[in-house]
């Protein structure tokens, strides 16, 4: 559950030209969906901010996790994935650029980053079905693995700009 805020443009008028676009309160359950011992899952609230400006954008968010009662599946979660995230993204002509920063706040060896490009698969249609090529690197690509600094390559489709 996430309840975004848009800011009126009138009062998100920000210097060097920046608009704050939305605030977001949320509250968000992640798990695997396995059952022990592989069970993996993590319950947060979330708050976080968009700015624009032009074909930029950005949007902050900070994770405090709810820890759980009880037997705890991954204590150390949050070490690993991070607490906080900073998503950049650029839309350039029908190209689409993504970069998502993940940190815990106390070391830049964990956490991760992602990059993501997007490009329409038929030129006529530049929102409609795109090309998806994502690159990853560090810890948390999936719930199993949190705790393994992993990097990879993806490519496929996507439905839709995003």
């Amino acid at each position: 559950m996430i309840y975004v805020v848009p800011v009126p443009a009138k009062l998100g008028q920000l210097p060097l030209g920046w608009n704050l676009r939305m605030l977001q309160l949320g509250f968000v359950h992640q798990s695997n969906g396995q059952s022990d011992p592989l069970s993996r899952s993590w319950n947060r609230i979330t708050l976080g901010a968009g700015l624009e400006h032009g074909g930029f954008s950005i949007q902050i968010r900070d994770n405090q996790r709810i820890r759980a009662h009880g037997k705890d599946d991954n204590p150390d979660l949050v070490e690993y994935i991070g607490r906080g995230e900073v998503n950049l993204a650029w839309s350039q002509g029908t190209s689409t650029f993504g970069a998502t920063w993940r940190t815990n706040y106390n070391a830049l060896n964990r956490g991760s980053l992602q990059f993501d490009f997007t490009y329409p698969v038929f030129s006529d249609q530049p929102t409609g079905l795109r090309w998806y090529v994502q690159l990853f690197h560090g810890y948390g690509e999936t719930m199993l693995d949190y705790n393994h600094s992993q990097t990879s390559l993806g490519l496929g489709l996507t439905l839709f700009q995003f």
